[in-house]
């Protein structure tokens, strides 16, 4: 059975308006009852379809349990299964890039009901924040960005997550050391970026086929007050797993996409693509998703082998 969360809602109008302000609502989970709610239409491109994801934020003193233990949260995405009639691409996706070791959100499927009918079936993800951030043994106070730009500046195109106090020159800094137009990128990659981290990352969203993280749908993160290293965190996982966008259709031979073998993605993540352009990079990247493809494909591969 899936868990369900009840959303009570004066104007579920004003809760899908795109554009507007959201609605306050009541929400019940879990025998735990939740007032004066904030919901709204949450996301980019998937705000435009019939069925909409929301973001639910929760008040102070109050916030959200949606686990077995005591654990809480101040915000939760509940995003829309529109474009995965399989309703489980989500999920699956942020299971297997955890399981190869980069953190990446919960993710579970619920069932909604609004104002007692049911409304949808729906994907709950985990937000990534200070709070998931340090469940996953990272520093919550490193500095933490929502990138739109494929790391190619470092003020449009940006969502400042964590240290809010201070200005974007960090991320400004590597904005200059991943570009193209630093004569000495392969210094920059060695001295500033945890390699380990960021290349799992590559290799996790190959193997979990996140075709769609070029420009946008991740994080950068960087561990600030103790090695000054980068990596980047996953987000917005819907188009993976075969599917492309919104026709639920599994792609084939051609998947991987782009102009780096095995990236399953088109140019313009800066940090992917300088990873891949580099040579002593490359090879580290390879040998990864050798790695990954023994220990998760060759596993699914048997159990589905045993299976038949």
């Amino acid at each position: 059975l899936l868990a369900t969360l009840h959303w009570f809602v004066e104007s579920s109008e004003d809760a899908d308006r795109v554009n507007g302000a959201g609605a306050r609502a009541s929400v019940y989970f879990d025998g735990e009852f939740y007032d004066n709610v904030f919901s709204r239409v949450r996301g980019s491109s998937a705000r435009g379809v019939i069925k909409k994801p929301y973001k639910f934020d929760f008040n102070p003193g109050h916030e959200f349990r949606y686990g077995d233990d005591d654990h809480r949260v101040s915000e939760i995405n509940v995003n829309s299964t529109y474009q995965d009639k399989a309703y489980i691409r989500q999920q699956l996706a942020h299971e297997l890039i955890a399981d190869a070791g980069t953190p990446s959100s919960d993710a579970f499927t619920w069932r909604i009901q609004q104002n007692g009918e049911f409304f949808s079936v729906a994907s709950f993800i985990e937000q990534v924040d200070q709070d998931f951030l340090q469940r996953r043994n990272l520093d919550p106070n490193g500095a933490l960005y929502k990138i739109f730009n494929g790391i190619t500046s470092s003020e449009p195109g940006v969502e400042k997550r964590t240290r809010r106090n201070e200005d974007n020159s960090d991320l400004s800094s590597l904005v200059k050391g991943l570009s193209q137009d630093n004569p000495d990128t392969a210094t920059y990659l060695f001295d500033n970026i945890d390699l380990p981290a960021a290349i799992n990352y590559v290799v996790s969203g190959v193997i979990a086929m996140d075709w769609d993280r070029t420009i946008k749908n991740f994080y950068v993160y960087r561990d600030t007050n103790d090695t000054g290293e980068w990596t980047q965190l996953p987000w917005d996982l819907d188009l993976t797993i075969g599917n492309i966008f919104y026709s639920d259709e599994i792609r084939g031979g051609d998947f991987l996409v782009g102009p780096h073998e095995f990236s399953g993605l088109a140019s313009g993540n800066r940090m992917i693509d300088t990873l891949l352009e580099n040579p002593r990079t490359h090879q580290m990247f390879l040998r990864r998703l050798r790695t990954l493809m023994d220990q998760l494909l060759q596993c699914l591969f048997q159990k589905r082998k045993l299976k038949n």
